[in-house]
Parts: structure tokens; C-alpha cells; sequence
């Protein structure tokens, strides 16, 4: 399931959900684990995006040669 951050407008905690594509689509109610605040706002992120190989990441960063991401 993709992970979605959210922000809260009232007291500026930062948290994020797991939530289906359906579950987005049909615009849940989402409250503020904090406050519990319904004034939350969505904060769009840049995917990550592993290549295979050499190759790098977008942000840069060194993609691990090896599949599983352990560095082994």
C-alpha cells in the first residue's frame, strides 16, 4: 500500500498514513493523531525510485548493487 503524508494545519504535526488507492479516491476523513484535527493538508513527496545496476538514485544517492537493499 503507498504511504501518504499528511500535515496538520492547526498544530504542524507531520504524520504519515498507508492507504489503498481506493481509500485515497474516496477522500477519507482523516484526523490528526495529535490534536485530532480535521484541518489536515496533503504533503506531496517525491516517489523513490531504486534502479537496478550502477545506476543511481534521482536524489543521487548510491543504489545498493545487490536486490534486497541490504548491503551484504
Amino acid at each position: 500500500m503507498p504511504t501518504y503524508d499528511f500535515e496538520c494545519q492547526d498544530c504542524r504535526k507531520k504524520f504519515e498514513l498507508f492507504l489503498s488507492f481506493a481509500e485515497i479516491a474516496s477522500q477519507p476523513t482523516i484526523r490528526c493523531p495529535e490534536c485530532a484535527s480535521q484541518n489536515i493538508q496533503r504533503v506531496w513527496t517525491a516517489p523513490v525510485m531504486w534502479m537496478q545496476g550502477e545506476r543511481t538514485l534521482s536524489a543521487g544517492s548510491k543504489a545498493p548493487s545487490a536486490g534486497c537493499g541490504c548491503n551484504r
